[in-house]
């Protein structure tokens, strides 16, 4: 038997850490090896949940997304045979291209996703979306792209769509922004390959702009984005704004500083999507070899 956790960032919310570990627990205890594929989590939490590390332990495999995810396992005393390093799936996520919808400029618009989420871990004055506010505004006053709001999540609990409503609400009389409906994920990755910029909030609307070749700048408030930054440019600075005080000045600054790299930035990206999509496909061969094992 084999059972496979989807990862993702699960571990860095503390509410959810005990009933991970009783479905783990339960899971071996009726004979079934686990696997938790594609995770990110932070270090901090590592050092101080002992009954985390004690679950993480007693996974057959551990596939991290980003490289500081894997070396904080690795201190945390995970056994390295059980460790691995690969791209989150995502990245072999196909595209699926649509027709565009009106005043969507295809590799002339900046694409936008703002989550509800991010404005949970703010910590500074004013609000996440107030910045985002003022990069479109900037946008339409500095530049003649398109500005296109594109959601990634829209569960009951946490939707994209609501706080990308009121920035569209603010800027529909311009005719330089749309609100894109939702749609399935290779569709929406479809539409963010035609952006010419992406900036993001969602990790896996991010993933879908790295892996298209489209300049990307990321409003994160974990681990992952980090991680997944700077295996893939070497460093996040510049490239990961922490949403816990993301203010206007700065998410404009580093939006014209992303513009004005536009072409290293791009080939950059171009040149590791084929590396990125075959690590990522690589999770389901471990898997697989795995699974082989257990027959």
């Amino acid at each position: 038997r084999l059972a496979v956790s989807i990862g993702g960032d699960n571990y860095c919310y503390p509410e959810m850490v005990p009933d991970l570990i009783l479905a783990d627990d339960m899971l071996r205890n009726r004979g079934a090896a686990t696997v938790l594929m594609g995770c990110s989590i932070e270090p901090d939490d590592l050092a101080r949940d002992e009954g985390m590390v004690r679950d993480l332990k007693e996974h057959r495999l551990i596939t991290a997304r980003e490289s500081i995810t894997k070396g904080a396992l690795l201190e945390a005393g995970v056994d390295p045979g059980r460790l691995k390093l690969l791209p989150d799936p995502a990245f072999a996520m196909e595209t699926v291209r649509v027709d565009l919808p009106e005043g969507f400029s295809e590799g002339g618009t900046v694409g936008i996703n703002v989550s509800p989420l991010i404005e949970k871990y703010r910590s500074g004055d004013g609000s996440v979306l107030d910045a985002f506010s003022g990069l479109v505004k900037h946008l339409i006053d500095t530049t003649d792209m398109q500005i296109a709001f594109i959601p990634h999540v829209v569960w009951p609990t946490s939707d994209d769509r609501k706080p990308l409503m009121k920035l569209q609400e603010k800027y529909a009389d311009t005719g330089r922004t749309i609100l894109v409906e939702d749609a399935p994920a290779p569709v929406l990755k479809g539409y963010i390959a035609r952006c010419r910029f992406f900036v993001g909030a969602r990790t896996h609307s991010t993933i879908a702009a790295y892996s298209s070749g489209v300049p990307t700048l990321v409003a994160g408030y974990s681990v992952k984005s980090r991680g997944i930054a700077a295996d893939i440019f070497g460093d996040a600075k510049g490239m990961v704004l922490p949403s816990s005080s993301l203010d206007e000045s700065t998410l404009i600054g580093a939006f014209d500083d992303l513009m004005s790299r536009e072409k290293e930035i791009k080939k950059l990206l171009d040149d590791k999507a084929p590396e990125l999509a075959r690590g990522a496909r690589e999770n389901a061969s471990v898997i697989a070899d795995i699974l082989r094992e257990l027959i």
